[in-house]
């Protein structure tokens, strides 16, 4: 056993249910987890650290991304899908009939890669939306280089097609037996991977998106959920073509279908779920999703960034708050920096309410912290206090872009990124030290990260419609020469 206290200008402690700011404060971690978080410490330690100018914080928690392709967010500026209405994501995940398939990383390369994001940017615990369904090599990285990651092995009833002019279609399961199938088969990982890399590595259902699987589908899923208390996530309300669609196929907008289903509860983490009724893209006031999703304790994970890129966001963060729903920050896609997302949610949220009052910095940090452990059912994250995971990040705050600090949590939010985070500790390990992660060799992971990178682009042509190079696809801001 060994004990470690970190001195600091601020610590992120916890009291009486929030957290609260001590100037000059301390945490002090024992293996996995936090023993004292406040002004003084006078016990002995095995090890003191002194970071004056830093902000000692709760590790924070990003509640949606995808371990896939590394390059994943340079899809979203692709031009050629303004029928989709945003779905931008479709040129990397379908192929045109007969075509070859793209080249795909190992989950070694992108787990490590991934994590290696996160915690760049003070994050450390992540939720894999569509974890590949034999994670055996993701638990192996686990072992070898720390994490927390909560995974879902993806299921649907339907796959999306291309056709030869390049419209998007569906191919459906007539008997709901792929979607039986998958649910069995995302029942088997849990059960498999559920606690593996000593409780850092959990489990989760994951029904793929509320329009590509049957209600019967997401029915039997909410059953197995409820009688075993198995957590879920998932994704709704994410496009305006998905909404319509509900509403015509269904006559329900996706948190409606969900509701009648049973799929909402305290167990429910849905990805995105931007277009609710009463949204401007939606103009469907005629329910109450938000008010659905508040009386049932369902969690929200919010990527905001990608929705800026796509011309829209959310109405509004600090609404849905309001409102009693839990809202969370995530990415999406890479670079996975939450700091820039909590930022970024704050702004929208402004913008979205027009009055700077809205999308405080004490939201969108509570968000990604306590918001985020309450999703996940874990009062053991998101806080520094006795008895909670050793998870913590450290910021540096002494960089001139955040001037003189009067609120570190503000400033932090303001201006931080990054590169801003000097230290990070999963579970009692370090992980990052120095702004160097302690477990993986960077230099390689990034040549093998840019090689993968350039042959899925190499091989752009041989799985467009068109055959189209990736520069066709999506063009350059400049021309190259």
């Amino acid at each position: 056993m060994s004990k470690t206290a970190i001195h600091g200008s601020w610590v992120v402690g916890f009291e009486e249910g929030e957290h609260v700011i001590y100037r000059d404060g301390v945490a002090v971690y024992e293996d996995d987890h936090i023993l004292y978080a406040g002004k003084r410490y006078a016990e002995p330690v095995d090890r003191r650290i002194d970071l004056p100018g830093r902000l000692i914080s709760p590790g924070l928690i990003n509640t949606h991304l995808h371990v896939a392709l590394p390059n994943d967010h340079y899809q979203y500026e692709d031009p050629s899908r303004a029928d989709q209405v945003g779905l931008s994501w479709l040129n990397a995940h379908m192929t045109s009939p007969g075509a070859q398939q793209q080249a795909r990383p190992s989950p070694q390369l992108t787990t490590t890669h991934v994590l290696r994001l996160c915690w760049h940017s003070g994050t450390t615990t992540v939720l894999n939306a569509t974890a590949p369904p034999n994670s055996d090599p993701v638990v192996e990285v686990l072992e070898d280089i720390g994490g927390r990651i909560y995974a879902g092995c993806s299921f649907g009833s339907s796959s999306w097609t291309t056709e030869e002019n390049g419209a998007v279609g569906q191919v459906w399961d007539a008997d709901d037996s792929k979607g039986m199938q998958g649910l069995e088969q995302s029942v088997a990982f849990f059960q498999k991977y559920y606690g593996k890399a000593g409780g850092r590595y959990k489990a989760m259902l994951s029904p793929s998106q509320s329009d590509t699987v049957t209600p019967a589908v997401l029915k039997a899923t909410a059953e197995i959920a409820r009688r075993r208390d198995l957590p879920i996530t998932t994704h709704a309300s994410y496009t305006p073509n998905e909404v319509r669609w509900m509403l015509q196929r269904y006559r329900k907008t996706p948190i409606e279908l969900f509701d009648s289903v049973g799929l909402l509860g305290e167990n429910v983490i849905i990805g995105h779920c931007l277009l609710l009724s009463g949204h401007s893209w939606v103009h469907y006031p005629c329910t109450d999703d938000v008010g659905l999703l508040a009386r049932t304790g369902t969690s929200i994970a919010h990527a905001p960034i990608k929705y800026a890129a796509m011309g829209m966001i959310m109405e509004s963060f600090s609404r849905l708050l309001k409102a009693g729903v839990n809202v969370t920050i995530a990415t999406d896609f890479s670079p996975h920096d939450l700091l820039p997302q909590m930022r970024t949610a704050g702004l929208m949220s402004k913008v979205a309410d027009g009055t700077y009052v809205s999308g405080t910095p004490r939201e969108v940090f509570n968000a990604a912290t306590l918001g985020a452990a309450k999703a996940l059912r874990r009062p053991d994250l998101g806080r520094l206090s006795a008895g909670a995971k050793a998870d913590i990040a450290v910021f540096d705050l002494r960089k001139s872009k955040f001037g003189p600090i009067q609120d570190p949590i503000r400033h932090l939010i303001g201006a931080g990124d990054s590169g801003d985070v000097e230290m990070v500790v999963v579970d009692g390990r370090t992980v990052l030290e120095d702004y160097h992660l302690t477990t993986v060799d960077e230099v390689a992971l990034d040549r093998e990260v840019h090689a993968l990178t350039q042959q899925i682009w190499d091989e752009a042509p041989n799985f467009d419609y068109e055959s189209r190079t990736v520069d066709q696809i999506i063009p350059p801001a400049f021309k190259m020469v």
